[in-house]
């Protein structure tokens, strides 16, 4: 997969997630006995296909202890990089990983195949 069609991908992610966020947001304002995580929209079809195209296509395919690759780690625990400390990941000899921004993924996920 080609470098700009990766973080295209991701980006098109991070937006989606975070339109579904502050819509579901807005929906327990309205809905007050509903919080925010009942009135998410599910797209996960679409998200879990998308992440799996990329997964294939980038070879991603190591998983930690829950079961995360390194893609789903940044997207849904580093919040696409943007709970990102320099520091907080590392590879087992204690190298350094940036994942503070999808090209920083990618770049890190060639050197893995």
């Amino acid at each position: 997969m080609k470098k700009q069609v990766f973080i295209a991908a991701i980006t098109a992610l991070q937006k989606q997630y975070d339109l579904d966020s502050k819509n579901a947001e807005l929906l327990s304002q309205v809905f007050p006995e509903a919080d925010s995580a009942n009135t998410l929209y599910p797209n996960h079809f679409l998200t879990n296909t998308l992440m799996e195209v990329i997964h294939e296509c980038m070879g991603d395919t190591f998983r930690d202890t829950c079961g995360m690759t390194w893609c789903e780690y940044f997207c849904f625990e580093l919040d696409f990089g943007r709970k990102y400390k320099p520091g907080m990941v590392k590879e087992k000899d204690d190298t350094l990983i940036d994942l503070s921004t999808p090209a920083k993924l990618y770049d890190f996920l060639i050197t893995q195949k």
